[in-house]
């Protein structure tokens, strides 16, 4: 959450203090069918991360769920995909949200959700 203080305008005697809720990345939104079901995965979460310092990638596992409605009843994924990412942030903590940006970066090969599109709360 961030804070914003404003300055006094005329009219007002004290700065007004305004909380922002600052959006986040929650899901990719992509079509992907289950190939023993025929079922459509359309709601993919990053539920799993694998950190390796020594040759700089990440892994992260995401579950994808036939919607977002599923995922919040608790219902099982309909299926499972890793998305290696080779490198690590530069001078940053690897996040959730810079895990979304990198599996849905255009060009990443190695994503199913290369193109797809991002979630936000």
């Amino acid at each position: 959450m961030l804070k914003f203080v404003l300055p006094a305008f005329a009219g007002f005697l004290m700065p007004i203090e305004r909380e922002i809720m600052a959006k986040q990345v929650i899901a990719i939104k992509h079509e992907i069918e289950d190939e023993s079901t025929g079922a459509v995965a359309n709601y993919h979460v990053i539920e799993y991360v694998s950190i390796d310092y020594k040759y700089n990638s990440v892994v992260a596992t995401l579950n994808g769920y036939v919607s977002k409605k599923a995922y919040e009843a608790g219902r099982n994924p309909l299926c499972s995909h890793s998305v290696t990412v080779n490198g690590l942030p530069d001078g940053a903590e690897v996040s959730r949200a810079w895990l979304y940006d990198k599996a849905v970066e255009q060009g990443n090969e190695q994503s199913v959700f290369s193109g797809a599109e991002l979630i936000e709360a």
